[in-house]
């Protein structure tokens, strides 16, 4: 971790993170100048990089109104969209997770909310969590299309097998999410060399993170 403000480094130390692990320290800084983070993985990957916000005098905009709380939210596609719009902006009223939960408990298939829990608990490396979600939304998803317009939940799931190392489920649902328009581009770059065994694939994988298209 590096911080500097572009003159001289004042901070430049060796620290060891991990997901659900923060590190909180106090700089004495007194100068105009403006302050830059960065922090680098053992690889020489960039993996944060933030400059320290400098006013520029502009009104600011109105505070956030809170929306809704989820019992008082009528209808479950609007619990979803709600919690989308908190974690999008992330928000400091409401937590979105109780949305979706709240989505679920009305409906347990519900699609789109168990994919957004899905990807949540992905990221917090929460992978026996992720693959319930994944799998609760693809038992409505592929009830009646086995190749959905959507291939969020295969593709998180063959994400958070890659993960615990279950390479053959991982293949299977990585190469099932190229059939589906909004992920087709990260699957066809995952399963880049096969070779079969006896009775099982041993491939090389490279899960390039949770991206896909949620416009689709």
């Amino acid at each position: 971790m590096v911080i500097d403000n572009d003159k001289e480094t004042l901070v430049d130390e060796k620290i060891n993170l991990k997901p659900g692990r923060s590190i909180v320290r106090n700089l004495d800084y007194d100068s105009p100048d403006r302050l830059t983070i960065r922090v680098t993985s053992v690889g020489g990957y960039n993996t944060l990089e933030y400059k320290e916000h400098i006013s520029s005098g502009e009104p600011t905009p109105d505070p956030a109104e809170a929306p809704t709380l989820p019992a008082e939210t009528t209808s479950i596609d609007e619990l979803y969209y709600i919690g989308q719009h908190l974690e999008q902006y992330h928000h400091a009223t409401r937590n979105a997770e109780d949305y979706y939960l709240d989505g679920l408990k009305r409906d347990p298939l519900h699609y789109n909310c168990n994919v957004a829990m899905a990807h949540r608990a992905f990221e917090a490396a929460d992978f026996k969590s992720a693959l319930y979600y994944a799998d609760q939304a693809l038992k409505r998803a592929h009830k009646y299309n086995k190749n959905p317009v959507c291939g969020k939940a295969s593709y998180i799931r063959g994400c958070t097998h890659e993960k615990l190392g279950n390479l053959d489920e991982a293949y299977r649902d990585l190469y099932k999410s190229t059939w589906s328009g909004n992920c087709v581009m990260l699957g066809m770059q995952v399963p880049p060399a096969l070779h079969s065994g006896s009775n099982a694939y041993k491939m090389h994988l490279i899960v390039p993170g949770m991206r896909y298209d949620s416009t689709a």
